[in-house]
């Protein structure tokens, strides 16, 4: 649609020879960065789950709320509930912006038919409304693990995101967009 909304600029490299992307999201080029999902994904084997929980619990302590079914995990200052984990509703993300750094080189990379690559999901584009539900939200982190039985790969997503920046950054573009009004006469 053309208008830039908090997340409508992300930049996404790529890492760990396409096994690994990192997501940072912004407004634009220049603004600052108010959230960043990592996403791994690997088609053969397993990953250390328990070694990546407790490496989460060890660096962030216990998690706000746990569904231990699914391994999802959500750390919150706010002490929200999950309706904050939106910064994991992910979509697809806009392989145009994607950089490859691993090997130096830059440019397009299409996934495999039927393969979920880390760099096909992203942050989400939050809408107005999602933006007001959210901002009571405050920072946010949340995990959740790809496990091979349920989507074919082994994988995990983390994802980090300060919804008092979103909410601000939010209604500075709609100022700024607004623009004066004025009398054009032809």
């Amino acid at each position: 649609n053309g208008i830039a909304t908090p997340l409508s600029y992300r930049r996404v490299i790529v890492l760990n020879d396409g096994q690994e992307a990192i997501t940072a999201g912004s407004f634009g080029p220049e603004g600052p960065i108010m959230a960043i999902m990592r996403r791994m994904v690997i088609h053969e084997g397993s990953l250390p789950y328990g070694r990546i929980t407790e490496a989460l619990n060890d660096r962030y302590g216990e998690p706000t709320l746990q569904e231990p079914t699914q391994g999802l995990k959500l750390w919150s200052d706010s002490g929200a509930q999950w309706e904050c984990y939106g910064v994991a509703a992910a979509g697809y993300a806009d392989l145009r912006r994607m950089q490859r750094i691993d090997d130096g080189s830059s440019g397009w990379a299409e996934p495999a038919p039927g393969r979920m690559e880390p760099w096909t999901m992203s942050l989400p584009e939050l809408n107005a409304s999602m933006i007001d539900a959210f901002q009571r939200c405050g920072k946010v982190m949340a995990y959740q693990p790809e496990f091979p039985e349920q989507t074919g790969h082994a994988g995990f997503m983390f994802a980090m995101a300060d919804f008092g920046a979103i909410k601000t950054a939010a209604e500075a573009l709609e100022a700024a967009t607004a623009g004066p009004e004025i009398e054009i006469e032809f």
